[in-house]
């Protein structure tokens, strides 16, 4: 596949009516702020082909961005495929996207340049209203962290055994005693220690 690169005008181009993709207004403001301070560091990928000539594949919501900002011309990767690989490529381009290591994004930045950035408080699983006023101690710094993990599964029936073990956490331990899922697989750990 061979790609072009150009500027094309902003009311050149068309969104393409089946895009999946949606953004937040807070994920839109944090768009425009990025597209503001560094430009268009991303070029939108573009349909030439000349039933769907300047159907945007890829980037969207830093189409809708730029309009917003009234910029004119949008640097841009051209490329002619028919309407179902476009449709092919667009999902590809929605989909995938890798996650955040948030232990890394916390060691490396500050919370509130990540805020600022764009991150919301439940993507960084950041209690914003029990910030301390200025002079306060922030008490939360002697409170335990909160891990996340994914896990992986070989097949379906792991999955399916797994998710049948966790349903049986729900109903062998009370929501009272032990209100959160990680508290009743702790405890379950401790009732039963595994025998090596």
């Amino acid at each position: 596949m061979k790609y072009e690169q150009k500027d094309i005008a902003t009311n050149e181009l068309k969104e393409a009516d089946y895009n999946p993709r949606q953004i937040t207004a807070n994920d839109f403001d944090a768009l425009k702020d990025s597209i503001r301070k560094f430009g268009m560091a991303e070029p939108l990928v573009v349909n030439s082909h000349e039933e769907r000539k300047n159907v945007v594949i890829g980037g969207h919501q830093r189409l809708r961005a730029c309009r917003d900002l009234d910029i004119e011309s949008i640097p841009c990767f051209v490329v002619s495929l028919p309407l179902e690989e476009e449709q092919e490529l667009n999902i590809r381009l929605n989909r995938n996207q890798g996650s955040f290591d948030y232990d890394v994004l916390a060691n490396l930045f500050d919370g509130a340049d990540l805020l600022d950035w764009g991150f919301t408080g439940s993507d960084l699983d950041l209690d914003l209203t029990s910030l301390p006023e200025d002079g306060e101690e922030d008490e939360s710094l002697n409170e335990p962290k909160k891990f996340e993990y994914k896990m992986g599964f070989n097949n379906a029936d792991e999955m399916d055994s797994f998710y049948e073990f966790i349903a049986e956490l729900k109903t062998y331990y009370s929501d009272e005693e032990h209100p959160s899922l990680s508290e009743k697989f702790l405890q379950y750990t401790k009732e039963h220690p595994i025998q090596t």
